[in-house]
């Protein structure tokens, strides 16, 4: 995971900064304690994306679209 790429597509969104510190540190403990899910895909998830409005689902799926685009 690109930590920068990530706080740069969120910053993208006009997500103040406050909330994207916060949301990096729960993003990086949730990593720790995830389970496997299915995986969409990119497309599927630049859809769902468009589609959200609440920013931390957003912020989410973002970094998913990341973490699929690094591997």
């Amino acid at each position: 995971m690109n930590e920068e790429k990530i706080i740069e597509i969120l910053e993208g969104l006009q997500i103040p900064s406050g909330k994207i510190d916060e949301f990096m540190s729960v993003f990086k403990n949730d990593i720790k304690q995830s389970t496997p899910v299915a995986i969409k895909s990119v497309e599927d998830l630049k859809s769902e994306l468009l589609n959200e409005t609440d920013w931390r689902k957003k912020a989410s799926i973002a970094a998913r679209i990341i973490s699929l685009n690094l591997e």
